[in-house]
């Protein structure tokens, strides 16, 4: 039986919380092609529209987080204005 309680999944990513620790919240990614551990880091490659998607999703399904100690507010309009700004940066490269 997982302990896993699911807030959002997608193809690449799993976002959830573990049932015995209602203070933090997991992310679980898949097919990434860079990672990077060091002691007290951890660096992944995400691309900004795989980013993009799990901020909107944790917007729309926060309400599904046990927030005990928690108060998190994610600017989802932030992640879309990036994702298209590099959209239209690589456009602009391949002309």
């Amino acid at each position: 039986m997982s302990t896993k309680s699911t807030i959002s999944r997608g193809e690449e990513y799993h976002l959830y919380q573990e049932v015995f620790d209602s203070k933090n919240v997991y992310l679980e990614l898949s097919n990434t092609n860079y990672f990077r551990a060091e002691q007290g880091v951890v660096c992944i490659r995400l691309t900004p529209d795989l980013l993009t998607q799990i901020a909107i999703k944790w917007q729309e399904n926060k309400d599904l987080f046990d927030k005990k100690d928690f108060d998190f507010c994610l600017q989802t309009e932030l992640f879309q204005k990036l994702a298209e700004k590099r959209k239209q940066a690589l456009s602009e490269m391949g002309d």
